[in-house]
């Protein structure tokens, strides 16, 4: 299983990168949640970088197989598209459970 690298209330850092959690919204197969994520190198004369990501979390995979019906997964593409279609194309990451694409 993927490490959980977000946080479910305030902040977590992992090195020079800090995850700040700013909203989470849960539907019946997907949860969306906004971060702010702030990328800053110690010693380094650089101003710290700052992001926002929203992560699309689908919870109807199954560990093994496929899932039983698809409305999750449509609900899902039609989530990213909405986003993408709202802010520009922007990119977009993908990974399973395992954390590895």
């Amino acid at each position: 299983k993927c490490c959980k690298y977000w946080p479910t209330e305030g902040s977590v850092t992992h090195g020079d990168i800090t995850i700040e959690i700013k909203s989470d919204t849960l539907s019946e197969a997907i949860s969306i949640r906004d971060f702010l994520v702030t990328f800053k190198q110690p010693l380094a004369r650089q101003e710290e970088q700052v992001r926002m990501v929203r992560q699309f979390h689908f919870h109807g995979w199954p560990e093994v197989g496929i899932p039983t019906e698809g409305k999750g997964m449509i609900d899902l593409i039609a989530a990213v598209q909405k986003q993408q279609q709202q802010t520009g194309n922007h990119p977009i990451t993908v990974h399973c459970s395992a954390g590895t694409g």
